[in-house]
């Protein structure tokens, strides 16, 4: 399991399969109201979401709609008192 950094209360399930995750999201469990911006491997921006209050769940689709492809994504939170990445995997 990917270590959750201390400021983000929670992101599961990890790895994220939308097949079989509780309603097909990966939910982001947060402290205080926060951006949100997911990345894939490449470094490319593949959602964002501002202004999330304590929980936000993500379907696993991209910026257009289209589902995420499996493998290694990143994340980075951002909130009024600090800035935390991290990574989780996207699984079939």
């Amino acid at each position: 399991m990917t270590p959750t950094p201390p400021e983000v209360v929670g992101i599961y399930p990890v790895p994220y399969n939308p097949a079989a995750a509780v309603r097909g999201t990966l939910k982001f469990l947060l402290p205080e109201e926060s951006d949100i911006e997911i990345y894939n491997a490449a470094g490319y921006l593949v959602f964002e979401v501002k202004g999330v209050i304590q929980r936000f769940e993500w379907d696993g689709r991209n910026r257009s709609g289209e589902e995420a492809a499996p493998g290694i994504y990143f994340y980075i939170i951002r909130s009024a008192s600090e800035t935390e990445t991290g990574k989780f995997f996207i699984v079939n």
